[in-house]
């Protein structure tokens, strides 16, 4: 079994320790399985503990399912650590917005002020502590 198999299993095994589920699929997706901010922060924190590498939680963000993260994990092995500047909203041609959290993961909650802002709007929420 290769590194990366034996990952995304370990992986599915944290979605199911943390959500409380009894199965979780290689292909099921995080959120969809009633995962969110908070939790989400939790299964970065474990996959941390497993890797011994720092994660930034938008990895979770964009790759949901326990394989796609095992095989993004492995193809940004040491680079996937967390940036102070994450961008939510990219491309439009209005001046960005820049959103600074100040406790813990804010990006729901800056997602959902982004829906009622143009869709020209560029935006980015600045990391405290990195």
């Amino acid at each position: 079994m290769s590194a990366e198999a034996a990952l995304d299993r370990q992986i599915a095994a944290v979605y199911r320790d943390i959500l409380g589920l009894d199965d979780v699929a290689l292909t099921d997706s995080f959120f969809d399985l009633g995962g969110d901010s908070l939790s989400a922060l939790s299964v970065i924190d474990r996959i941390e503990q497993l890797t011994g590498e720092r994660l930034a939680v938008s990895l979770l963000l964009e790759h949901q399912t326990p394989r796609g993260l095992a095989i993004a994990l492995s193809k940004t092995h040491g680079s996937a650590r967390p940036n102070a500047l994450v961008p939510i909203q990219t491309g439009g041609s209005r001046t960005p917005l820049f959103c600074p959290t100040l406790l813990g993961d804010m990006y729901s909650y800056i997602r959902l002020l982004l829906r009622h802002l143009a869709r020209s709007s560029r935006s980015s929420a600045c990391r405290r502590g990195v």
